[in-house]
């Protein structure tokens, strides 16, 4: 106490703020200079980042808007609005644009648009919470969509990226032609070594970024063996690891699981012993092994995806538990019967699956939409760098 004024230590006020949510923190902007100036300075920043605590969200588009539904750990729902450039696209294109979540690092979204029959396309950098947005310059002529695009944190380089990888527009299967990475201190794009993935075709979405790197999965284009191909960000290194042996004809979705890289299997037929039973396989590498590393795949769970009454269709891993879709058997039984397959019933309802006790919890998602994206989403003040908004 200073006479009869009340005195608060700057890093008592510093203990306070770190913990609040940001939009209390944005309002808070107008209290004095010192703390407009704080929640600029890029150790708050971090600082808070670390006090924030992670939401598991859907990102979809439904009548012609796209909304973030995020859930914190009870559950509860909360949107964002668009940022102009994405209401701008979605409006003046209509239906006929796509959007989508490329990946999700520290409060920071990196959202892809792309016109009916590429009449524009473009990618842009977004943090929901301060509303700030950044379109990323174009490397490439417009006709050239990339088949395969990640973004992520790189902890070592201290510095967000995306990657961008090329292949024939109209024919994916003659391989990888090119790799590009876009730096967001520098705002250049740069070409990287490929030489090792040139043989490999995609075949599925990019896994969040983690501990600067993502994964995706591959064919071998000389024997169509599949493979896991993981890329550093820092090192700019891809590497490619030999997939474990998974059943016949079932879906397989890249992930990362206690940090380490990941492969959530199912399958989805009917009426066999090997079928509906989800398996998560993580990978260990031996550095002692002779002739250098050696990959070794530990399936960590196998579980029925039949739990009476539901049946779970796997998505992603959230904090160490597998996110899933739920659907119900008598709806799986009556679709079987009707069309002589097992149509997945999407539904409103999700749930999280505990690997190791096989426990799951419920969750209602409402004004669902299918064509979602999972992301692992924490609000931040990271900030894109530019505000100002161009139209693609």
């Amino acid at each position: 106490m200073e006479g009869s004024n009340a005195f608060l230590p700057q890093e008592s006020i510093i203990n306070i703020l770190k913990r609040l949510p940001v939009k209390s923190l944005i309002r808070f902007q107008c209290v004095c200079k010192n703390w407009k100036n704080l929640l600029k300075d890029p150790l708050f920043i971090v600082d808070h980042l670390h006090h924030s605590s992670q939401q598991l969200s859907f990102l979809y588009q439904s009548n012609n808007q796209l909304y973030l539904r995020s859930f914190h750990c009870d559950f509860r729902q909360r949107e964002v609005h668009n940022p102009p450039v994405i209401d701008y696209c979605l409006s003046s294109f209509s239906t006929r644009s796509d959007v989508r979540i490329i990946g999700s690092s520290n409060g920071l979204l990196c959202v892809e648009l792309c016109g009916y029959y590429r009449s524009y396309y473009c990618l842009v950098l977004w943090n929901p919470a301060i509303k700030e947005v950044r379109v990323v310059p174009r490397r490439t002529i417009a006709s050239e969509r990339p088949f395969l695009i990640g973004f992520g944190f790189s902890s070592i380089a201290n510095d967000y990226k995306i990657i961008k990888i090329r292949s024939s527009y109209w024919n994916y299967t003659l391989g990888v032609n090119g790799v590009l990475v876009y730096t967001l201190s520098t705002g250049l794009w740069k070409e990287v070594e490929f030489e090792n993935i040139k043989h490999l075709s995609t075949y599925s979405e990019v896994a969040t970024a983690n501990n600067g790197a993502i994964i995706w999965l591959a064919n071998n284009l000389n024997d169509d063996d599949g493979m896991l191909v993981s890329f550093d960000m820092a090192m700019k290194v891809f590497t490619l690891i030999p997939m474990p042996a998974l059943p016949p004809w079932s879906t397989s979705i890249p992930t990362f699981y206690e940090n380490k890289p990941a492969i959530l299997s199912y399958n989805k037929e009917i009426g066999t012993s090997k079928s509906g039973f989800i398996h998560l396989w993580v990978v260990e590498e031996d550095t002692c092994a002779s002739g250098g590393g050696k990959w070794t795949w530990n399936k960590i769970y196998s579980g029925n995806r039949y739990l009476h009454p539901y049946y779970l269709t796997p998505l992603n891993i959230w904090r160490n538990e597998i996110v899933c879709t739920v659907g119900f058997l008598s709806e799986l039984v009556w679709r079987t019967e009707k069309y002589g397959e097992a149509w997945e019933d999407e539904g409103r309802t999700s749930c999280l699956l505990n690997p190791t006790t096989n426990e799951f919890k419920k969750f209602v998602m409402n004004n669902y939409s299918s064509g979602f994206r999972i992301l692992d989403y924490v609000e931040s003040l990271v900030s894109v760098g530019n505000i100002d908004v161009e139209e693609p």
